[in-house]
């Protein structure tokens, strides 16, 4: 202790004003010692052995100097003396530090690795779900996945609670197939999130999965909370999004025995969202529950350009990026899609498809109606055809 003699001496009179020997002011404010400026006075081998290792030399000052609990208190709660060393060091006298403050490094200690873990795994995720353009490029979308994977899987131990990191792990674990281990996560982050402030693509993404892993009452929670968020009149992909939630969220109402609530959440929300995949859905549920005159009266009105190429692309496209549930549903939609626009040949394709796809088809008999529609018509304008040829001179 006798080499720390002259330390101790310069700590005392300069952070606490002498206030511990008799005659002393009793702090150091009596002294006329602000916290700032007392931490100042602490001796800079003294200051960073107490910043060591982690914060480890608070516990070593703290057995080496009277009194030094407060001195460490003081060096914690007042860091910028101790990172204005570092700067002056440097040439950087008066600039604010860009580097973490020392309860972010103390509270996350791989903060940069993890960064840098989630910097390189989104990348790697958004380069997998890139479109493929050659059977070589699903091998490389699933080595991409199961490198993302692993960095994070890495990041999650380092981190197990950052949401960051537990989000994207999710995501590549649904990419990947990985329904259980997505499930999980998906679940892991909404309870650690406030309900208004889950992102409305993880929100969605959760939906879908539940939905694809048929648990549906739990799908059906997760989707009307997708639905039920407001959104910013402009806010294009997000509006996509909660069209892409309401479809399957009316699927699942109609195979559920639910079609009347399945058609109403369509119906609610048509007029105020204006989107013509959303009216195309109503028309299908309404087709649905025989309903005919409603589903081609929103066909012929509020799809009446559905012959004009834009609408039809515009549909068409939404309906690609769409979540079926049961994945057969996917041939009802683009049959009476493709039965509006006027391509016959396709439309009966898609009815006879959904047609043999067996029990999880529960609207067989309604596709056979249409097939039924498609080939009278078909057969009616062959003898038109036909009857104009003789009359023809």
């Amino acid at each position: 202790m006798a080499s720390y003699s002259k330390d101790v001496t310069h700590v005392r009179l300069a952070a606490f004003g002498n206030a511990r020997f008799p005659g002393a002011a009793r702090d150091s404010t009596e002294s006329g010692v602000s916290p700032i400026a007392a931490s100042r006075g602490v001796p800079v081998r003294l200051r960073r052995a107490a910043l060591s290792d982690g914060g480890s030399g608070v516990r070593d000052l703290s057995r080496m100097l009277p009194g030094a609990p407060v001195v460490a208190a003081l060096l914690i709660a007042t860091q910028s003396p101790v990172l204005a060393d570092e700067g002056e060091r440097n040439g950087q006298r008066g600039q604010k530090p860009s580097e973490q403050s020392l309860w972010q490094r103390l509270a996350t200690p791989h903060a940069q690795e993890i960064q840098v873990i989630l910097t390189h795994g989104r990348t790697l995720y958004e380069r997998a779900l890139g479109p493929t353009y050659h059977p070589d490029d699903e091998d490389l979308r699933r080595r991409l996945l199961a490198d993302a994977h692993g960095m994070l899987r890495h990041a999650r131990k380092l981190a197990p609670h950052n949401l960051e990191v537990i989000e994207l792990l999710a995501y590549v674990d649904d990419a990947s197939g990985n329904v259980g281990d997505a499930l999980t996560g998906y679940r892991t982050y909404v309870a650690g999130k406030k309900a208004d402030r889950i992102p409305l693509g993880l929100c969605l993404k959760f939906g879908a999965l539940l939905a694809r892993a048929e648990q549906s009452a739990e799908a059906i929670d997760r989707l009307r909370q997708c639905a039920d968020v407001p959104l910013p009149l402009r806010d294009e992909d997000s509006r996509q999004k909660q069209s892409q939630a309401l479809l399957l969220l009316s699927m699942l109402y109609i195979h559920s025995d639910q079609i009347d609530e399945g058609i109403d959440v369509l119906l609610r929300r048509s007029e105020s969202m204006s989107d013509s995949t959303v009216y195309f859905a109503l028309a299908v549920a309404y087709d649905k529950d025989e309903q005919v005159t409603r589903a081609y009266e929103i066909l012929d009105r509020k799809l009446g350009a559905m012959a004009e190429d834009l609408i039809f692309s515009t549909v068409a496209e939404r309906l690609l990026e769409q979540t079926f549930a049961p994945a057969v549903e996917r041939h009802y939609y683009f049959a009476l899609l493709y039965e509006s626009r006027g391509l016959f040949p396709e439309a009966r394709h898609e009815w006879h498809t959904y047609v043999r796809s067996g029990e999880r088809a529960r609207f067989r008999k309604r596709a056979q109606k249409h097939i039924r529609a498609i080939d009278d018509l078909v057969q009616r304008q062959r003898r038109r055809r036909a009857k104009a040829e003789r009359i023809r001179p």
